[in-house]
């Protein structure tokens, strides 16, 4: 097994790992970074070879979804406290205090209604074939980055491809 409570055995490609997902490096630049003045880590000759490394693509992949929970968890515990340090400020008649809380909240949501992505309907879907049209659609989704799962009108939908007729 190549893991000791969440940590690699091996001391360089743990340090690959933490490199790529925490200090945001290419695989390249942590490769390079991972070696040091010493030799290539158990025989590995590339950052590409490195990436594919089962223990290696499974602990970055624990590390990013780490990650992901304390940006989101502290980016929420940060909007109930503004919210929250705004209520209290009102309730005690420190109306600027509350009056700064409320502007901050407001900007937040006004980022939440206006960051999003217009997909241009100014393209002629009349003249287009039943297969341009479906690769149009496929190619707008994977700029919007919507693969997988998400929710239309409130129901999840599995994206995997656009089947055709029956």
């Amino acid at each position: 097994m190549s893991y000791r409570q969440g940590v690699l055995y091996n001391p360089k490609q743990e340090t690959f790992c933490q490199l790529v997902v925490h200090q945001k490096k290419t695989p390249a630049q942590a490769f390079k970074a991972a070696r040091g003045g010493g030799g290539v880590p158990i025989g590995v000759q590339s950052a590409k070879q490195m990436m594919q490394l089962g223990p290696v693509a499974a602990r970055i992949s624990t590390l990013q979804e780490q990650a992901a929970k304390r940006a989101e968890l502290s980016y929420e515990g940060i909007i109930r406290e503004i919210h929250e340090e705004a209520r209290l400020a009102r309730t005690a008649g420190q109306h600027s205090a509350a009056m700064k809380g409320w502007e901050l909240l407001g900007r937040e949501l006004e980022k939440m209604f206006t960051q999003h992505t217009v997909i241009d309907h100014n393209i002629e879907f009349k003249n287009m074939s039943e297969e341009q049209l479906r690769s149009f659609i496929l190619s707008q989704l994977a700029e919007l980055e919507l693969d997988g799962e998400t929710t239309i009108d409130g129901k999840a939908v599995e994206i995997k491809e656009i089947a055709g007729p029956g």
